[in-house]
């Protein structure tokens, strides 16, 4: 057997068994080797190739420790031992990025799967067992609150290649073509084409939106990334940035955050513990009026631009009251009225 493919194995069990908390000694190895790949090497040979590939300049970090011991000649000794390969990713850092996958609803629920068993196999077994016992392995369902049945719910299956075209146009300066449909695949119309300048993609709760200046009225919009379809990367610059208004960016997240009309001042009141978990995340920019601590549960006042449609909406989810417009005051008693009637 050669020296190289000795080393390739040992390499593999490194990284397959070993971790800082779960460390190797030469027979834990040779043990591996055996049952893994029927290879039976000496402990010679398997410290000599341990030491070589600790001391080759790669990407691989091999790490040990190191002990003295007393020879039978009474001479002293390095003894290397608990070996252990150091992995790309932390264990924390893989929990929360197969988290973050495994609570993606842009995404469907089988290349979700797909996408965790890759994340796992960045780490070791010990990693992979833990997480299977904690039902965070690719096995696990999609947890509840987010589309479970991909039929039932308008999910693009091109979604994982749409976010690499468009990241490689932004990348690159480039006009981008596409065909987009608020239903399904099947819904839209190959011959209405869009084309634009794409500039950034943004993480919308948890999808992507694409922000762009649409060569139709050169306005700077927005699309969810999920309802766009055969994306083509055109040999055409981007309308410059600031030309699109790109300098008013911020402006305009604050005001369409939830993609719709223009929004307009409200000052509304909300209990705490629901600003603290559910909005400081949504406004970029907002004024906190005064907190009210006396009341059964502490309020905080809070005046932002928010268009109607969410404004309504947030009212009736979360029980928000709200202060200024009237006009959106009323809205919210008459859905409030078309609700009782329902239920009546």
């Amino acid at each position: 057997m050669s020296e190289r493919k000795a080393i390739l194995r040992i390499l593999e069990i490194l990284k397959t068994y070993s971790d800082a908390d779960n460390t190797l000694t030469h027979k834990d190895i040779s043990k591996y080797l055996e049952l893994d790949y029927g290879m039976f090497l000496e402990r010679k040979t398997i410290r000599d190739n341990l030491s070589e590939l600790a001391a080759m300049e790669t990407k691989y970090i091999i790490n040990y420790d190191e002990r003295k011991r007393i020879k039978k000649d009474g001479t002293e000794e390095v003894v290397r031992t608990n070996w252990y390969y150091v992995h790309e990713f932390t264990e924390e850092e893989l929990i929360y990025l197969i988290h973050t996958m495994q609570h993606s609803t842009s995404i469907p629920s089988i290349h979700r799967a797909e996408i965790i068993e890759k994340l796992e196999g960045l780490s070791n077994i010990h990693f992979r067992k833990k997480n299977q016992s904690e039902r965070i392995s690719s096995k696990s369902k999609t947890y509840s609150g987010s589309a479970g049945d991909d039929e039932e719910r308008f999910i693009n299956k091109e979604y994982l290649l749409n976010i690499a075209t468009l990241d490689e146009a932004i990348k690159e300066e480039k006009k981008i073509a596409f065909n987009s449909s608020p239903y399904s695949k099947d819904k839209y119309y190959e011959k209405d084409i869009q084309t634009g300048s794409p500039y950034w993609i943004f993480p919308n709760w948890d999808q992507e939106v694409l922000y762009y200046c649409d060569d139709y009225d050169k306005k700077l919009k927005y699309t969810w990334i999920r309802r766009m379809y055969n994306i083509r990367i055109l040999d055409e610059p981007i309308i410059p940035k600031r030309k699109a208004g790109w300098d008013n960016l911020y402006t305009y997240l604050t005001e369409f955050f939830v993609m719709s009309e223009e929004g307009e001042l409200v000052t509304f009141r909300i209990d705490t513990k629901t600003y603290d978990e559910s909005f400081k995340r949504v406004f970029y920019n907002h004024t906190l009026e005064d907190v009210d601590i006396d009341r059964k549960y502490a309020t905080v006042t809070i005046t932002a631009k928010v268009n109607e449609e969410l404004m309504v909406f947030w009212a009736l989810f979360y029980g928000i009251e709200i202060i200024e417009p009237v006009s959106y005051r009323k809205k919210v008693r008459r859905k409030m009225q078309e609700l009782r009637d329902i239920y009546d």
